[in-house]
């Protein structure tokens, strides 16, 4: 009876170590299943991310090269409408005479000889346009009268007038005393047209030209007279 029993626990632990034994194997088994199950969604869940982000990659590409052709595609539409527009500017066009002078200086600019193109004068503030400054008075000009006359009082400085006058090829009528000592400035009057020729006096003598003035018949039996102020000192003849 004994036996019997120590029989039937053996039987039971044997019975135990196999059914633990089988557990574990199933349990190995489903747990190799359900981790190559895990892999095998984990790797085609990481190739389709891998895809996707491929995908992306070459969608950006082929978008950066189109934005670099559009770009590229503006700046020679822009460089073409810029050359354009300038080539169609017309220069404004200049006179024929300013034309024929840059002429003359590109036959300058090549070597060849170049004249100064033949201009009128231009007219001077104090002269109309279209006359002409006769040349001074001469040793010769006879017909024109000139005289000098004394109104500051000092003596023999008229004849020094004179003198200075004749050494620049004037010529000088007659020396004399004015109706007065009492002139602050020289003065120059002129009897009819010689305004030109006592406007070269007054610059040989360093007289100021507004100090010329119209003889109104005073001293009428000269075309030109000069009367001496007591400024004298400061005119050519002294300095």
């Amino acid at each position: 009876m004994l036996l019997t029993t120590q029989q039937k626990a053996e039987q039971l632990r044997r019975d135990l170590d196999q059914l633990g034994k089988s557990f574990a194997d199933n349990m190995n088994a489903s747990m190799r299943g359900k981790a190559s199950d895990f892999d095998s969604k984990f790797e085609r869940a990481f190739l389709a991310y891998n895809k996707s982000i491929g995908q992306e990659i070459q969608r950006l590409k082929v978008f950066m090269i189109a934005n670099v052709g559009l770009i590229f595609i503006l700046l020679l539409l822009t460089f073409f409408f810029r050359g354009g527009s300038s080539s169609g500017t017309k220069e404004p066009s200049r006179p024929i005479a300013e034309q024929g002078l840059d002429a003359q200086l590109e036959d300058a600019d090549d070597g060849s000889d170049l004249e100064a193109p033949n201009l009128p004068p231009a007219a001077t503030e104090d002269e109309p346009a279209g006359t002409t400054t006769p040349p001074p008075l001469m040793l010769t000009d006879t017909n024109i009268k000139i005289q000098i006359l004394n109104g500051c009082g000092v003596p023999k400085v008229a004849d020094r007038f004179k003198s200075f006058l004749e050494g620049k090829s004037f010529k000088v009528g007659k020396t004399d005393n004015a109706d007065n000592f009492n002139y602050t400035n020289t003065l120059i009057y002129v009897n009819g047209n010689f305004f030109n020729q006592a406007r070269a006096i007054a610059e040989e003598l360093r007289i100021d030209p507004s100090n010329i003035s119209p003889g109104d018949l005073k001293w009428n039996n000269y075309d030109i007279t000069i009367v001496l102020g007591k400024n004298y000192e400061s005119l050519a003849p002294y300095r």
